[in-house]
């Protein structure tokens, strides 16, 4: 049959590497004014990616070296991958040479076949746009490169609440409640400004996160404390409504009882999964048990859980109740929203301590030396980027399509 035609992505990957092969007399011979300086330009931008990545030493850190140039980015490290494709670790430019470290989303064709999966990723991107809140991490831009997506975002250098629980599950180790409270209160600052924003017109939005779990939290060694992954939110706007009403979502440990039952999901929605990731962080354990599916929906929907004071007796009574009580199996009995479910938690908190310096010495000494190498190998890739990104090369490849315009202030 026919040859299937190759990508826009596959084709411009082979010519690049082709180029990588030639020699200067060869680019000579067969090219000449401005489509060989743009030609020599992007090979160039793309051989010095690469060998930053390995030059930057890498031991006792959590960075894969890579190197990958697209548009004004230069992407250096792998930090991450999942279901949605992989995260890289890289340097932005804008006008004037002005840098910024940034951390990149990129779906690629391979996944984008998939309807759904990329349905999420660019409501995620939507979504996440139009969210400007200290406690939510920022979208930049959403670009499009043949059939790959990029969704550039704010770098938190740091670690999931997920990593800081798996870190700590030592024995006689374990997160200070005045920790967890901090953690709890900054999200659900975030959770109610989300569940409040308005959109252009002044309307509420109605948007729910629908998957608040550890993954979802992240703690930057600045002390802040940010949400991330708007991918299956819901609001009430169709133009950004991907997950029908009715569908389950999500961790499923960490689902309130009228998302798994199939109902309408609120505000209160989030606020259950927020406080059954705070008693993950006091205990180390899900309050529904790693058991069957079937036994953790039961217990769910029961409320059926070891109470909080049995496991931790060192968390203050009002905190464990304001937790216990977001984790009510009916709506009606948790908090009215998550300003209240926050009111509650700093409720009776001991004056003159310092949460966010805490976070910062908690995260310091469960990554030990890590942090330091990471922060170097960071600086070092700023200090490159400025010759990898010349005002020619961030030029040289732009995106075919600007999805979503700039979504934080620079």
């Amino acid at each position: 049959g026919a040859a299937r035609p190759r990508s826009p992505t596959t084709t411009r990957r082979r010519f690049v590497k082709t180029l990588q092969g030639l020699g200067q007399s060869n680019l000579d011979d067969a090219l000449c004014g401005d489509l060989r300086h743009y030609l020599e330009t992007l090979r160039t931008a793309h051989a010095a990616a690469r060998q930053t990545g390995k030059r930057i030493r890498l031991r006792n850190t959590r960075f894969e070296p890579v190197g990958e140039v697209r548009a004004n980015l230069a992407l250096f490290f792998r930090i991450g991958a999942g279901g949605m494709g992989e995260v890289f670790l890289g340097v932005r430019t804008s006008h004037a040479s002005f840098q910024k470290v940034v951390a990149v989303k990129r779906m690629t064709e391979a996944l984008t076949g998939d309807a759904q999966r990329l349905d999420m990723f660019l409501t995620e991107a939507r979504l996440s746009a139009t969210l400007q809140h200290p406690n939510i991490v920022q979208i930049f831009q959403l670009l499009r490169f043949g059939g790959d997506y990029l969704l550039v975002m704010e770098f938190v250098h740091g670690m999931a609440v997920s990593e800081f629980i798996k870190r700590l599950a030592k024995p006689g180790r374990a997160i200070s409640p005045e920790l967890v409270r901090h953690v709890g209160a900054e999200a659900a600052r975030a959770l109610d400004y989300a569940h409040h924003v308005v959109d252009d017109d002044g309307n509420p939005m109605g948007l729910i996160h629908r998957d608040v779990a550890p993954d979802n939290i992240l703690l930057g060694f600045d002390g802040s404390v940010k949400l991330i992954d708007f991918g299956i939110a819901r609001a009430k706007n169709d133009r950004f409504s991907v997950v029908r009403e009715g569908a389950r979502s999500g961790r499923l440990r960490y689902m309130a009882p009228e998302m798994l039952a199939g109902e309408s999901v609120g505000p209160h929605s989030d606020q259950f999964s927020l406080a059954v990731a705070l008693y993950k962080m006091l205990t180390g354990k899900n309050p529904y048990g790693q058991g069957a599916t079937d036994e953790a929906i039961t217990a769910i929907v029961r409320g059926d859980h070891t109470p909080l004071v049995e496991l931790r007796r060192d968390v203050p009574p009002r905190m464990a109740y304001a937790i216990e009580r977001a984790m009510s199996p009916q709506p009606r009995d948790r908090f009215e929203d998550c300003n209240a479910f926050r009111s509650a938690l700093l409720a009776g908190a001991p004056g003159g301590f310092d949460a966010t310096s805490q976070l910062v010495l908690s995260l310091d000494e469960v990554l030990g030396p890590q942090r330091q190498h990471e922060m170097e190998a960071i600086a070092r890739m700023r200090r490159a980027a400025a010759a990898v990104l010349k005002p020619d090369s961030s030029q040289a490849a732009q995106p075919e399509v600007a999805a979503i315009g700039s979504g934080g202030s620079e």
